[in-house]
This record gives C-alpha cells, structure tokens and sequence, in this order.
C-alpha cells in the first residue's frame, strides 16, 4: 500500500532516527519503505532496527513513512520479532500489511530441531500417515465414480461417449505398435530360455503348454499392464496436472460442468475397456514370437501349438487373463486419475506426481495379480 498521491518515480529514501531520552527512545521512520527505496539502504538500516526491536522502551513512530509496501513491513516486523511493540504509531492504511504477516506468520530463520525420539516415530509413522490419506482419498474418488455410473444409468444421454472414446484411443489403439514389437520379442526371449533349458531334460514336449501357461494367464496381462501404467498412465495424470496448472478445471467447475463425470470416469472406463484388447493383443503377439523360436530350436512350430494347447489349456486361462487386463486398467486410470488432482499449481509437484502414479499403478498391478492368482489358484488347471 502506498500514497496514491506520490508519484510512481519520485522515491524517497527511508530514513531512521532516533532520539534517546530519559523514560527510553523514540524511533522515527520516515520516507518511502518499500522494495526500491530499501534495496540501497537496508544494509545500513537493518542493524538499528533489531537493536532498537530488542528494547521495551522504545516508541515507534511510523507516521512520517510515505510508502510501506509488504517488504518494508516485513522488514520491521522482523525487527519487532514479530509482535507490535508496546508503544507504536502507524497509519491506518498502513496496519493491514502488518496483520498479513501477524496472520500468517512470516518466515523465521532455522527451525528448532525436535528431539531425535519424535523424529524417529515421526519418520516411522509417515508411511501409515501417507497411506490413510491416500486410502481416504481413493475411497472417496471410487464412491463418486459408483455415484456416477449410477446417474449415467438413469440418464443415458449424459455418457460421455466421446470422451470414452477418445481414452481408448489413446490407451489402446496408439499402444498396438509398442506393445505388439515388446510382446514379440518377450515371447521370443521366454521360449528361446525354456527351449534350451527343458530341450536338455528331454521335456521339448511341454514347451507349448509352458508358454501357453505362462504367457497366457499370467505375464501376457501383467506385461500389457506395467506398459500401460508407464505409456498411458502417466500420460493421464500430467493430462489432469496440466488442467490443474491452467485453471481449467476450476473453470469447468464455475461452469457447472461435472469433473468427474468429464474427465475420471470417461478415463477409468476407457482404460477398462482397452486394455483387456490390448492384453489379447499382447498374449496374439508373444504367442507369435514364442512359436517362430521354438520352431527354429527345437522344431516345435505353429501345428504343434494348435494341436497341444486346446487340448492341455483350458480357455477359462485366456477368460482369467482377459480379466486380469481390465481390472489392471481399471486400477491404473483410477491411480492415474488420483495423482493427477492431487498435483499442486507447481511443475516440480507436476513431475513428482507423475512419476507416483506409474509406481503406484504397478505396485496395484502386483497386488491385484496375487489376489487373482490366489482366489483362481484351482481355476483353469488339467490334471
């Protein structure tokens, strides 16, 4: 704040003078009190004002200071160590920048180091702090997700399809390459390993069934996951950040428009549905690759795949993977999604986030795999 009368390049130099009396001192500000007029002076003023800040018996008088903007009322209020002296003269449009700081409390030097105890219980208890409110958090994305499906069920006009749309486009089908050449080459790698290990057992027989085992129900739909979590996942989350950055999800709010309905549900529902395309895609392509190596190692090519695996693997495998595929891409786009509201107005909390959201949506696909595989522990197998 600033005398509007004075003119924007007529700067006064802050002055400080005191006069010692017998009941104490009075101190005297005058000039103008902010970043331009202090950036000379403050060296030589700061000293005094924290010797005379220390004394009780000093009366303040700030009614000569033109100007005081908040750097020269920080300045003083540091100074005051950050409490009004017992006798002090300011002007009225003045105080306000001194009940800013009161209110907020202005940043102090180096912080008292707590007791080596209380650091280690504190640092023992973040993780569980972390997770609750990452738990809490999660829960309450999920009961406004079921909140949605159930009014978009009633109102089926209001789906948005386009945005459904554009999500499976994005996750699914401009992955195909990528997840096509690495299923391959994964596939080629597997059954080039167990080719060579069991063709030394004389077990060349069971190499079909291994991979078709393998691949099929297990890492097909976790492999098609983890690329998902890095290339879409992460995708998903800068994509809300960014949103948060520019304010544009505080505008869709204003507007009445729905955020979860617009932009988490269109997102947690595309991801469900690609990915499971995308798992059958991988398990088409790592099949592809296992089939070429086993045929030019051991001599085990496509006619003995097909006449091995229908009869050794049920289908139920190719259902349980299938499965798998869309309860990972379930969990990643609400992963995603969660990481991506919680990202401040800042890019470096852009750039943490992100990197969270993809450690998170793998760690989920690891935990969601081990129910899978323990609930299904029966389910599929010939004896």
């Amino acid at each position: 704040m600033s005398d509007p009368t004075a003119a924007a390049g007529d700067i006064e130099t802050p002055t400080v003078e005191i006069q010692e009396e017998e009941a104490g001192s009075t101190v005297t500000l005058q000039g103008d009190w902010t970043l331009r007029g202090l950036r000379r002076v403050l060296k030589t003023l700061r000293p005094r004002l924290i010797a005379q800040g220390r004394r009780d018996d000093v009366t303040w008088n700030l009614g000569g200071v033109r100007r005081l903007d908040s750097t020269g009322a920080l300045i003083l209020w540091q100074a005051w160590q950050r409490a009004f002296p017992a006798s002090v003269r300011i002007r009225e449009d003045h105080r306000p920048l001194f009940d800013a700081w009161h209110e907020r409390a202005a940043p102090t030097g180096r912080r008292p180091r707590r007791p080596i105890a209380e650091r280690i219980v504190g640092l023992l208890a973040s993780p569980a702090r972390a997770l609750h409110e990452h738990g809490r958090d999660v829960l309450v994305l999920i009961g406004q997700l079921l909140a949605d499906i159930a009014t978009l069920i009633r109102r089926p006009r209001q789906i948005p399809w386009r945005e459904i749309s554009a999500t499976i486009h994005l996750t699914g089908t401009r992955a195909v390459a990528i997840t096509g050449v690495l299923g391959f080459l994964f596939g080629a790698v597997l059954a080039y390993q167990a080719a060579v290990r069991l063709q030394g057992y004389g077990a060349d027989a069971v190499v079909a069934d291994l991979l078709g085992y393998s691949i099929v129900r297990e890492l097909g739909p976790v492999l098609a996951a983890i690329i998902l979590a890095g290339r879409s996942g992460s995708a998903i989350t800068a994509q809300i950040g960014v949103m948060r950055l520019t304010q544009e999800i505080d505008a869709m709010k204003v507007m009445g428009i729905p955020v979860s309905q617009r932009l988490i549900l269109p997102r947690v529902i595309g991801m469900a549905i690609s990915m499971p395309l995308i798992t059958m895609w991988l398990i088409a392509a790592a099949m592809a690759g296992s089939i070429v190596v086993t045929d030019l190692t051991i001599g085990l090519g496509y006619s003995h795949y097909a006449a091995s695996l229908p009869i050794t693997m049920p289908v139920v495998n190719l259902v349980i993977g299938v499965t798998k595929g869309a309860a990972f891409g379930a969990a990643i786009g609400l992963a995603a999604c969660h990481f991506g509201l919680r990202i401040e107005p800042n890019t470096r909390s852009l750039a943490h986030e992100t990197t969270r959201s993809v450690v998170a949506g793998i760690a989920l696909i690891i935990i969601i795999n081990a129910l899978f595989t323990i609930v299904l522990q029966d389910v599929g197998f010939k004896t």
